[in-house]
């Protein structure tokens, strides 16, 4: 266990670029990023991660991601609804490990 027992979650959600539509939940996405030069709508995949916060070398904070979900196109879109569930399967694993 983490020093202190307490553990830091992280929550992302994460554009990846694609060319093709054949991709997995591939879609056009609202591009956040707000670059110059850069359409404001892209073809992308969204990927939702959990990720623990751990203490690297120097004191620096690192978030290492554990686990990964695809936003998909239809059905549950709701990127909040999939890291609960993110959660909800992460305590569900110490549970069973034990830890």
């Amino acid at each position: 266990m983490l020093p202190g027992d307490v553990v830091t979650l992280a929550i992302d959600d994460t554009l990846v670029p694609r060319s093709s539509e054949q991709a997995p939940a591939c879609a056009y996405r609202h591009h956040h990023s707000r670059k110059i030069n850069r359409p404001q709508f892209m073809r992308a995949q969204c990927w939702v991660t959990l990720g623990v916060s751990a203490l690297g070398n120097g004191g620096v904070n690192l978030v290492l991601p554990i686990l990964s979900r695809l936003v998909p196109n239809t059905g549950n879109r709701n990127k909040l609804k999939i890291a609960l569930v993110l959660v909800r399967a992460l305590v569900q694993c110490s549970i069973l490990f034990g830890t």
